[in-house]
């Protein structure tokens, strides 16, 4: 258990093959009419690195609110492409309307919140799919008005906007652990002009969560910047995940064969796989994501109270990420000297 560098080297190379990256498609990007969304919503969380193989830990925040998104078919003949999957959306808290349209090879929207304004009759080219990692795409939008305070009536200017497939890993969130998650980063920016008065800069920068078979992003960190004539700046920085999600039953077997006690625990924490046949390997990380242990064979039921000495971590909360090739979950469990 403590034979570390030449097998945690191999063990993070088999992790490297494990997380493979997904390709983001319409089939795990487009909505279904009827669906109902439900979100809680925190404080700002920081997005984290970009890069292959990331976890995002946000296992520990506490929703501060709630809300829904419903999902139903575009009637307005003002946002229908033909040849397209055309969908309204309606917010529940923000009392807002977006309209998405989805081809078999790209997706657009006339308004959500990646952009930096909101222009009604601006439709904006999101992602060409296949989307892979690494891959962006960027557009200008010219000119771009919007209401703003602005005493002539409109304020605005040339909409810029990019979107990169900057990151894929392993995200946790308070009620699942889910690993192939694709993350995009949308940034746009606009320069607000009121007549010949300069008044500043309209921001955003948005990462979305995707996971495969959830035809949603999972979670969404959105950090807005908007200048107004004559009145302090709207700053929005909010984060927010589904609250009800299908995991699958897959992974839900896999999280519910799989157990640790004690838990606190002091020396020996104990790993118990129930009737679960595949091997598993596992590591322990720091609440900062820093690896500390992990396991230097598969572990399999044969073992049915598998034993890992922890007596060199020090009080304090760790999580035990544990995985058979195919599936993943991730427990929390606290160290009490």
């Amino acid at each position: 258990m403590k034979k570390h560098s030449t097998l945690f080297l191999l063990y993070f190379f088999a992790q490297t093959i494990i997380k493979g990256q997904i390709t983001l498609t319409n089939s795990n990007t487009v909505f279904s009419s009827g669906q109902t969304i439900a979100f809680n919503k925190t404080n700002y969380q920081s997005p984290g690195s970009s890069g292959i193989n990331q976890t995002w830990n946000f296992s520990t925040i506490t929703p501060i609110s709630s809300f829904s998104l419903s999902i139903k078919t575009t009637t307005n003949t003002n946002y229908i492409y033909p040849s397209a999957s055309n969908f309204t959306i309606n917010d529940s808290i923000n009392n807002k309307t977006y309209y998405y349209s989805f081809f078999n090879d790209s997706s657009i929207t006339s308004i959500d919140d990646e952009f930096a304004n909101d222009c009604q009759n601006n439709y904006h080219l999101m992602l060409p799919f296949p989307f892979n990692y690494g891959d962006s795409v960027s557009k200008t939008i010219n000119p771009c008005f919007v209401s703003n305070g602005c005493a002539s009536g409109l304020s605005g200017g040339n909409q810029t906007y990019k979107a990169k497939f900057d990151a894929y890993g392993t995200l946790i969130l308070p009620s699942a652990t889910f690993t192939n998650c694709t993350r995009i980063k949308y940034i746009s920016s606009m320069p607000i002009q009121c007549g010949a008065s300069f008044v500043g800069i309209a921001t955003a920068t948005v990462y979305s969560y995707y996971v495969p078979n959830i035809n949603y992003p999972i979670a969404k960190s959105i950090d807005k910047y908007q200048p107004r004539p004559s009145n302090p700046p709207t700053i929005t920085q909010e984060f927010y995940y589904q609250s009800s999600i299908n995991v699958g039953l897959s992974e839900n077997n896999f999280q519910s064969q799989i157990s640790i006690y004690p838990n606190p625990v002091n020396e020996n924490l104990f790993l118990q796989l129930g009737n679960y046949s595949k091997g598993i390997n596992y590591i322990i990380k720091d609440i900062y994501g820093k690896s500390l242990l992990y396991s230097a064979s598969k572990i399999n039921n044969n073992d049915l109270n598998a034993k890992i000495d922890i007596s060199m971590l020090q009080s304090g909360t760790y999580f035990i990420e544990i995985n058979d090739g195919e599936n993943f979950t991730t427990k929390k469990f606290i160290v009490l000297k």
